[in-house]
């Protein structure tokens, strides 16, 4: 193995600057880990990595993070190793996730047995802990084109503005652990977050903080919401895109439709290989003429 094979990666460019702490031969042990924690200030008090213990629910993992502070780490697991840098590159957004699962878990708890009974609200936070993306963006049209799934348009036509007005950054560790050797179709599920061009001034790396606050502060709004609605954790939406603007989602304010719990589809989808830049491949635009990949938006935004 080699940690180091990522640092370059635009997938895996949240998470490089650990890589690059960490032994590039071997897996790093809890105790490695747990030394990058206090280089986090923003992780929750008291906040460490631990030895799984072995098999966990869902309900009793992130309930388990919630009471101890403490991240079980399974040994030689690529797929926990991304999920502990993902925590030390997202803390705030980690820390939402966690107190979302916790509160639609303690809003119906007789509900968490029940396959399948994860809910909308979970749905949510899952897809964006597993598979998401954080995209910050000035244009308007450009992420109506995303939404649309108008790929030629957006990644062909527009190319040269997505370049000059999104910043894009990975901040699911399903896609990090996928992406050690991504294949055309990986998918993840973005979350928008609208700027102004002051935020992009300097590099896309002192972008994260910014869009790590950014995030947390949006969710903990959609949570917030859901409890004062009094909405079923478990109940779906009546309108699966009532919700924040599920084309430009702006964080100053949430603005869930009344009644409605939150739906998966406030996350757009968007093949990775595709943004500019992330594999050579994509400068040929016949790239983008797959349809397996490039489908069709199922459902009109």
């Amino acid at each position: 193995m080699d940690l180091g094979a990522w640092v370059n990666s635009p997938l895996h460019a949240p998470i490089a600057r650990w890589l690059t702490r960490l032994a590039p031969e071997r897996f790093p042990a809890v105790e490695e880990l747990n030394g990058l924690v206090q280089s986090v200030p923003a992780l929750p008090a008291g906040f460490r990595f631990g030895r799984a213990g072995g098999p966990l629910a869902a309900a009793e993992y992130e309930r388990g993070i919630a009471s101890t502070g403490v991240v079980p780490i399974r040994p030689n697991d690529w797929h926990d190793l991304f999920n502990a840098l993902a925590w030390l590159s997202f803390p705030r957004l980690k820390a939402s996730l966690n107190r979302c699962h916790v509160a639609a878990l303690s809003a119906n708890p007789s509900h968490e047995a029940l396959k399948g009974q994860r809910g909308a609200l979970r749905d949510l936070a899952t897809l964006l802990d597993e598979s998401g993306m954080l995209l910050a963006c000035d244009d308007r049209s450009l992420v109506e084109a995303l939404a649309a799934h108008a790929w030629r348009t957006l990644l062909v036509e527009r190319r040269a503005a997505v370049c000059r007005s999104m910043r894009f950054a990975v901040c699911g560790h399903a896609i990090f652990d996928r992406g050690r050797a991504a294949r055309k179709g990986l998918t993840a599920r973005v979350l928008v977050l609208p700027v102004d061009q002051t935020h992009f001034g300097g590099d896309d790396v002192a972008l994260l903080p910014w869009l790590d606050a950014m995030a947390a502060g949006w969710l903990d709004r959609v949570v917030g919401h859901w409890r004062a609605g009094g909405v079923d954790a478990h109940e779906g939406p009546t309108n699966d895109a009532a919700g924040p603007d599920p084309v430009m989602q702006d964080p100053s304010s949430a603005r869930p439709g009344a009644g409605a719990a939150p739906g998966t589809r406030l996350l757009l989808h968007l093949p990775v290989m595709g943004i500019p830049g992330w594999c050579a491949a994509n400068a040929d635009p016949a790239f983008y003429d797959d349809p397996q990949v490039f489908r069709r938006a199922a459902i009109a935004p």
